[in-house]
């Protein structure tokens, strides 16, 4: 009994020692990290009045650190650097990227020094507790990083007196704790977003390019001579934007007065005589059916395309009735608009034919024959809804109308939203056939 509880005791004294090694060599890894940050920061910067000379990384005990001229720790017993204040030192050069290594670091005041550069976009990343940001009176250039919205413990941003260029980003806006923001002082332009509106003018003086906000200043103003400019060339711009546009309008027509005297290719013409050298091609169906269907079956079924067994005809193509011998019919659509070659056409039939849907009419399959390219449907009976719409003996009431409505969004609705990727239908015309 006794061994048995001496056992108990050692392991427990074991499992201690190894916590203690354990947090031990954690807190002597972050120790590491910001003596290789303030060590790496020294060595960056040029340090004309030597206010870093006392800087010495040969002193190794727990509080050497903390004496730094600059540098507060958490607490006197440990080398947790909380704040970086570095202010009116005529340091110069640029932000060095070791200074990710004080990733405790919460307040960093680099002000009235020679920093030059741009400001580090990845800052945040590297000191994501960052609660204070001073860079004033420097010599940082560029743009504002947007990143800095990821510094979301951010309280003070102060970036005044630079050569700072660009706008003042809308991305700010996710800085709820932002209780401090100045860029004075700088080269920026633009409108001051809403967001800063409660700051004072202070804050963004001495930018001739910022406009709105605290500063009063209206955004776009313009001179009488540069109005003058403005309108002369919109009257000259509307004025050549109606003559083309009538332009347009007398081609557009004339091209479609020839196409309605010769329909949208409802006439045979050549294009079915040119069938018959491929009557062997085979037509390629989604289901796999008991008999091969080749291009001669559907000539056959159509009369070999004759106008009499169009259904309807549009600008994307024209429907024909095809009636099989075993009293069946099929619906044909001779495309005349598809600008697809023949292998990215086939790869996008093979997807659509992979569609059901309740709303849709099923893509049953195709035929390609040179330039010519034919889509075989399910034949509805009941016609087109341009027939049912318009027709003489239409007996739709509203209901109906509403009913047929409803099942044609929902069609689209599933395409857009419950294919994965989504199909675009683009065209959705009343008088088109499915």
């Amino acid at each position: 009994m006794i061994g048995s509880i001496s056992s108990v005791t050692v392991r427990i004294w074991i499992a201690i020692l190894f916590l203690s090694c354990a947090c031990y060599c954690s807190y002597g890894a972050v120790v590491e990290d910001d003596v290789k940050c303030l060590r790496s920061l020294k060595q960056s910067l040029k340090d004309p009045l030597g206010k870093l000379a006392s800087w010495d990384f040969r002193n190794t005990s727990v509080t050497s650190m903390c004496k730094f001229v600059g540098v507060t720790c958490w607490n006197d017993r440990e080398n947790r650097i909380l704040t970086l204040e570095l202010r009116d030192m005529e340091l110069s050069g640029a932000i060095a990227k070791d200074i990710e290594y004080c990733s405790s670091l919460q307040n960093l005041d680099l002000g009235g020094n020679k920093l030059s550069g741009s400001i580090p976009p990845d800052i945040c990343t590297w000191l994501p507790y960052l609660v204070t940001l001073d860079f004033s009176s420097n010599d940082f250039s560029g743009s504002i990083p947007t990143d800095l919205q990821n510094c979301k413990y951010l309280n003070n941003l102060i970036l005044s007196d630079n050569k700072l260029s660009g706008t003042i980003p809308y991305e700010f806006s996710s800085l709820g704790r932002l209780k401090k923001f100045s860029v004075a002082d700088n080269e920026l332009t633009g409108t001051i977003p809403a967001f800063l509106d409660g700051f004072d003018k202070a804050d963004f003086a001495g930018n001739s390019g910022l406009c709105g906000g605290p500063l009063g200043s209206k955004c776009g103003g313009l001179s009488k001579k540069n109005l003058a400019i403005i309108i002369a060339a919109g009257v000259f711009g509307a004025a050549a934007s109606l003559l083309l546009a009538l332009g347009l309008w007398w081609w557009y027509h004339l091209r479609l007065s020839k196409k309605r005297k010769g329909g949208y290719g409802v006439g045979r013409e050549d294009w079915a005589e040119r069938l018959r050298a491929h009557k062997l091609t085979q037509v390629s169906l989604f289901q796999k059916p008991l008999v091969k269907v080749k291009l001669a079956d559907l000539m056959a079924a159509t009369n070999n395309f004759s106008p009499e067994n169009v259904i309807i005809s549009s600008r994307t193509g024209t429907t024909y009735k095809a009636l099989l011998p075993d009293g069946s019919a099929l619906a044909i659509k001779r495309l005349s608009t598809c600008k697809l070659g023949e292998k990215q056409f086939r790869l996008e039939m093979n997807r659509l034919g992979q569609l059901r849907h309740p709303n849709l009419v099923p893509l049953l399959g195709f035929c390609v024959v040179e330039e010519e390219k034919l889509l075989v449907y399910k034949y509805l009976s009941s016609g087109t809804l341009c027939s049912l719409l318009h027709g003489s003996d239409s007996g739709l009431d509203w209901p109906a109308r509403f009913r047929i409505g409803l099942g044609a969004a929902r069609g689209l609705a599933w395409l857009h939203h419950g294919c994965q990727p989504p199909i675009m239908h683009q065209k959705m015309l009343k008088c088109d056939p499915p």
